[in-house]
């Protein structure tokens, strides 16, 4: 069945980990993806430390994926930031944010949602350094309307699709 205890997840999770090990190439996306989730979930379970391993050892694999130009690496280093901002490390969530922006702009295009999602989550890290003016902080909840700075890029996201259907 589903595991539906923490001690499960981190079990199966674990085994998931261990076999995508023997299995599958160090720079193997499905491999780098078992491992940022179970460092995920030691995270919300506030193991740092373990977290910190498991992330950086992703981060390393998705760096050799595509010579360090995949969107695999992208996701490793919004994981990676979401650590730095959870124990107050602004300025290492932050350099991990530009990286991860510059990377998916130059992969994906300025009208993405992966740009829009890098530009939100360089914000937080901005604004935990208390480096953006208070009516432009994000909100931290994904729940949350987006602040008005992201509500362009969105819409220009969105007119983009538009346009683009309309051309066709």
């Amino acid at each position: 069945g589903l595991a539906t205890t923490s001690e499960e997840k981190r079990r199966h999770l674990g085994r998931a980990v261990t076999i995508a090990r023997r299995r599958l190439a160090a720079d193997d996306p499905i491999r780098i993806r078992y491992i940022t989730s179970l460092a995920a979930l030691h995270l919300r379970e506030g193991t740092i430390a373990e977290a910190r391993t498991l992330f950086d050892e992703a981060l390393r694999a998705a760096t050799r994926v595509n010579n360090g130009r995949s969107t695999i690496l992208i996701s490793v280093l919004n994981d990676r930031a979401a650590l730095d901002l959870a124990v107050g490390d602004f300025v290492s969530a932050e350099a991990s944010h530009r990286r991860a922006l510059a990377l998916a702009v130059d992969l994906v295009g300025r009208d993405s949602f992966q740009v829009a999602n890098a530009y939100n989550n360089l914000a937080v890290a901005l604004a935990g350094q208390g480096r953006l003016p208070q009516r432009r902080r994000p909100r931290l909840s994904v729940f949350a309307r987006p602040p008005p700075i992201h509500e362009k890029i969105a819409h220009a996201a969105i007119e983009n699709e538009k346009n683009k259907k309309n051309r066709v």
